[in-house]
């Protein structure tokens, strides 16, 4: 037997680079899960019971993980909470990274896109989201606009770039595409949400948010659409 291999034997062989690597990789993607599965686990404790009434005890036992653990990977109270608030908010911003190159219309395009933005804005949980962030900000006004720049005004930002995208394109006519995606939103997605959010998740049909992003979508192309 090899020098080498007693040592690998005896476990004092000093790791090659690809094994490091490997081992990085593997923490990090362990420590990545981890923290999916805590934010999963926190949001369902802080809908239940809202900011003040969560506990960091009840999320690590519904998480299933320790107290260091989960200190060390979403810090505390309100870090968390702002976690869960981003990750609302990059579910959000999904809709608005598919690619302009694969547009027939710019009516189909703008459907697709608001179709795909309403499944996420009014799915139960995303609706949920809203309800907690809104009633916290009375009580914790910097929770109020920790929620309000991790959600909406993300949002907003992502659609404003959308449509640009479009306007450069010679698609659309906009001048402002921060009040366009104000109108946009507000035309398609807000009426059926506002009432969601107030009545509840089964309170629309499928096709009564459809009549209203498609109606909306109407409106918005006569004032933005190219004549």
């Amino acid at each position: 037997m090899t020098k080498g291999a007693r040592a690998r034997i005896a476990g004092d062989a000093k790791p090659r680079d690809g094994d490091l690597r490997v081992r990085k990789t593997s923490r990090a993607s362990l420590s990545q899960r981890k923290r999916r599965q805590i934010i999963e686990a926190a949001t369902k404790i802080f809908l239940e019971h809202g900011y003040h009434g969560a506990s960091m005890d009840a999320v690590t036992a519904a998480a299933g993980v320790s107290k260091p653990t989960l200190y060390s990977l979403v810090g505390n109270k309100e870090e968390l909470f702002e976690q869960i608030l981003r990750s609302a908010a990059d579910e959000i911003l999904l809709p608005t990274k598919q690619s302009l190159k694969s547009v027939k219309t710019i009516e189909a395009a703008l459907y697709e896109f608001a179709k795909r933005y309403a499944d996420v804005l009014l799915s139960k949980e995303m609706l949920a989201v809203h309800r907690l962030g809104v009633g916290e900000a009375q009580r914790f006004p910097h929770l109020g606009k920790l929620f309000y720049n991790a959600g909406p005004a993300k949002a907003l930002e992502g659609v404003t770039s959308y449509l640009a995208a479009f306007a450069q394109l010679g698609e659309l006519d906009i001048s402002d595409p921060e009040m366009a995606a104000h109108h946009f939103y507000g035309l398609t997605i807000n009426p059926p949400r506002n009432h969601m959010l107030f009545f509840g998740h089964d309170s629309l049909t499928g096709k009564q948010i459809d009549d209203f992003i498609r109606k909306g979508l109407t409106i918005f192309l006569k004032a933005y659409g190219k004549a």
